[in-house]
């Protein structure tokens, strides 16, 4: 089952503090500080990865709007040129223009 980032890297402070508190009980079993370490260093790493996608994801939703503006004034742009070129225009050099249309 999946969970979230949030929660998980929780787990992982929890786990590894815990290792730490019951290390005399767990090393017996293979559970030593080097694993306390391992999972925190890990956690560490997935806090920085997680800030860093987060701002990405920022920036990525900038740009998109940027991208929208520009699309929205170029489309403007080709079609007011498009219309003069067709009233301009033979519709037989439509072609030419990458025109396609009917009428």
């Amino acid at each position: 089952m999946k969970q979230a980032l949030s929660l998980f890297i929780k787990q992982l402070n929890l786990i590894s503090s815990g290792i730490l508190k019951y290390l005399d009980e767990l090393s017996s079993v293979g559970v030593t500080e080097d694993t306390a370490k391992k999972l925190k260093a890990k956690e560490i790493e997935l806090e920085r990865l997680s800030a860093e996608q987060h701002e990405l994801m920022g920036k990525l939703k900038l740009k998109t709007a940027e991208l929208n503006s520009v699309k929205k004034d170029t489309l403007k742009l080709y079609s007011d040129t498009k219309k003069i070129i067709k009233i301009k225009m033979g519709r037989s050099s439509w072609n030419t223009f990458g025109i396609h249309d009917k009428r």
